[in-house]
């Protein structure tokens, strides 16, 4: 696996370059940033590293989801609802074939969970959820060319907190714009005016949910490397890349689907599962390349604060 040349981070070091510099992107310009970034890209093996990812993503998908509607069924006590609320939002991104996998999935696992069975649902679907997140934790490392050096149960603690907060956040998130939409419908009843409330919410739902990915993929990047990290202001220009690919490929490769196949005509049945490990694939290589570019703008920032005292010892000694 390649590693970056210069100036890696060390898991033990706090790497806190200046909030002017990174909101500068280190110094750089977008050219050279990309440029850069492209280079590591290609020397840490990113497509397969990704390629990793999308196999653990697909084991965990199916637990953490069933863990989701038990979460927010506690919460709303409505469980049905909750399932074509979560079809509706994965369907956004996901291929066709692959939303509809996953609900038909979800709706068998629950027909088949009994009181007994539900009890222990969450001791047998938590191991597989949080490997998924120990395999991004592991892709992000690498990108951040930092070795894992936390002990193993730090490492497995860091990633169950991510696979909880994770779920707290998709279970606000979800309440939040299912709880919106009701309102917005009431609202429109109320005022007369449903079609414009109702066109309204449409906007703002999109807005919120693009919100809502982009806040996921920053606080992925700022707790899941082993890196003592930095001061942001804003969002990370790397979660910006990396939320902009992964919208750009996904309804890419949607459009793609729809107009040529060729998965389910050579797949057949088990088209839909190799769809959806693919699109695991694709969102794998957006959250690495997001990764490279934070990585290689936190770099910059810090040589050149580093350099900096010297120059300044330099000019007084002349």
């Amino acid at each position: 696996m390649g590693m970056h040349a210069p100036a890696p981070f060390g898991p033990a070091v706090a790497f806190k370059p200046s909030m002017e510099r990174v909101g500068r992107l280190g110094g750089l310009s977008w050219k050279e940033l990309m440029r850069r970034s492209w280079m590591q890209f290609r020397a840490d093996r990113i497509l397969d590293q990704s390629a990793m990812m999308s196999f653990y993503l697909l084991l965990s998908i199916f637990p953490l989801l069933l863990l989701l509607i038990d979460l927010l069924g506690m919460m709303s006590h409505s469980g049905p609802g909750l399932q074509q609320s979560i079809h509706k939002y994965f369907a956004r991104v996901a291929p066709l074939s692959a939303s509809v996998l996953v609900d038909k999935t979800l709706t068998e696992a629950a027909h088949n969970s009994g009181p007994v069975r539900l009890s222990l649902k969450l001791l047998f679907t938590w191991l597989p959820a949080s490997q998924g997140v120990l395999a991004v934790i592991e892709g992000l490392n690498i990108a951040y060319g930092v070795t894992e050096r936390r002990l193993w149960w730090k490492r497995y603690l860091a990633a169950n907190a991510l696979t909880m907060g994770a779920l707290l956040f998709l279970s606000s998130g979800l309440l939040f714009l299912m709880v919106g939409g009701h309102v917005s419908e009431i609202i429109g009843d109320r005022l007369g005016l449903s079609e414009f409330v109702g066109g309204v919410w449409q906007v703002l739902d999109w807005v919120f949910y693009i919100a809502f990915v982009l806040l996921a993929f920053n606080v992925l990047y700022i707790y899941g490397p082993a890196v003592k990290h930095r001061r942001w202001r804003w969002v990370m220009p790397g979660t910006a890349v990396a939320v902009v690919l992964w919208l750009i490929v996904s309804f890419g490769f949607k459009v793609y689907l729809h107009f040529l196949d060729y998965y389910a005509n050579t797949y057949g049945s088990i088209g839909a599962v190799v769809i959806l490990m693919l699109w695991f694939h694709f969102f794998g290589i957006a959250v690495l390349a997001g990764a490279e570019v934070n990585s290689e703008i936190e770099k910059t920032a810090n040589r050149k604060s580093s350099d900096a005292p010297q120059a300044v010892a330099l000019a007084k000694t002349s």
